[in-house]
Order: C-alpha cells, then structure tokens, then sequence
C-alpha cells in the first residue's frame, strides 16, 4: 500500500523488476537487493528508493551447513545489512519479497518490522527453509505463500502493462533459432 517500506530480493531478475515497478505504482518505497552496481541502478530507474548490492553482505547468505561460528557471523551480517534497509527506507520494511529461499529466507523473516509480511513466491537457492521463529511469534510477523494472482488481479496486472505504468526489462533478444 501507499506509504508501505518494502525489500526486494533480487530486484534486477525477472519477478524483481515487476515487484519494484508495482511498489512504485502503489506508493510504496522500495528497497533492492542486486548483485551488482549496474543493477542497482536500474532498480533505481524503475522506482526504488535505493539499491543494496548483497556482496556488501556476502556473510549473511545461508547455506544451511553454517558451524556455530559461521553461524553467530551469519547473524552478525544479517544485522548490519538489517541496519542499511533501515537507513534507506528509514524504518524496517513492512513487507519483503522474498523468492531466493534458503539463502535469504532467515535475514528476511529477521529484518521485516513486527506486525509486518514475508511474502514467499519461490526457492531459487533451496526450498528446505530452517530460521529462528522467536523473530515469528515474539514480533508477530507473517509469512505468506503466493503463486502470482487469481483472475481479477492478473486483468489488474496486465492493465498496468497496458498503461505503461509497469514495463517489462528486456535483457537481450535472441532469434527463434537461439530459443534453446
């Protein structure tokens, strides 16, 4: 919603670019998390308040084999990162886009505010999710599931297209003949 702080997990990738334009056209400030400069720029373009490039965190990404001491760094990374989006958007975000998985799903159900929303579409570095849930129920946070939009939201989407208001970000194009 209008006003809403949001963190995108990669923001330059395909569900990223779409996610920052539609904060952008709801009003809401965005945050992105890119793997590079360049990206980050184009986030920016398209509407976020900022960018964070994750090599700057590169400690905080999970792989789910940590040892207790790659774990407390882990944590330690998780809350320097936590303390950038909150120096951007000026507040914790009140929802994240989370789509990467293993990697990020701890540090995002850690940096939304309390009360707010992880909103989960995808598990692109692992589906097998272990976090803290203390930062779950003593924050009261949320974790929503969702697969895109039922009927009436993807005839919202594609007017949204239609209108110009959100764009799609092509990388490069290839020939029929280049489609494998």
């Amino acid at each position: 919603q209008a006003g809403h702080n949001v963190l995108i997990w990669g923001a330059a990738g395909g569900l990223g670019v779409f996610a920052v334009q539609l904060c952008k056209a709801a009003g809401a400030n965005a945050v992105g998390v890119v793997s590079s400069d360049d990206k980050g720029e184009l986030v920016k373009q398209l509407g976020a308040v900022d960018y964070i490039n994750r090599n700057e965190f590169k400690d905080m990404m999970r792989t789910g084999n940590e040892t207790p001491e790659e774990e407390k760094a882990r944590f330690k990374a998780s809350v320097g990162f936590a303390k950038r989006v909150k120096q951007i958007l000026g507040d914790s975000p009140d929802v994240v886009f989370e789509h990467v998985g293993q990697a990020t799903f701890p540090t995002s159900v850690f940096v939304v505010k309390p009360f707010g929303k992880v909103v989960i579409c995808a598990g692109t570095t692992g589906f097998i999710l272990d976090y803290d849930v203390r930062y779950l129920w003593m924050k009261q946070k949320e974790i929503l599931g969702s697969h895109f939009a039922n009927a009436y939201e993807c005839m919202k989407a594609n007017e949204l297209i239609e209108s110009g208001q959100i764009r799609p970000v092509i990388w490069k194009t290839l020939p029929f003949t280049g489609v494998a």
